[in-house]
């Protein structure tokens, strides 16, 4: 996998994967642009290094509204406030 592929699938900037490396963006952007360059074994650390550090888990990370379940988030709301599904939605437009 590249570390392009790498850093879509963990759904990071550039910056955040090159604060995960510890290396200068303008260094990590060299690595992602050019497979062929720097040194190979520093490219697998940087492999590890950004899966280890942008992982989401439930201790580190944050996942979007968007990429959450449906359903269990339906579930989870509407056994928290089931109000809040009782009634039906309007549009409000406002006043000029």
């Amino acid at each position: 996998m590249t570390l392009k592929e790498i850093r879509a699938e963990y759904g990071v900037s550039q910056q955040r994967a090159a604060a995960a490396a510890g290396m200068p963006l303008r260094t990590y952007i060299r690595y992602e642009m050019n497979e062929n360059y720097g040194d190979p074994l520093k490219r697998r650390m940087m492999v590890e290094l950004i899966k280890e550090k942008c992982q989401i888990n439930e201790t580190q990370g944050v996942i979007p509204v968007r990429k959450l379940p449906l359903s269990s988030m339906n579930t989870s709301l509407k056994a928290s406030n089931p109000a809040i599904f009782s009634v039906p939605m309007r549009r409000v437009m406002p006043s000029r």
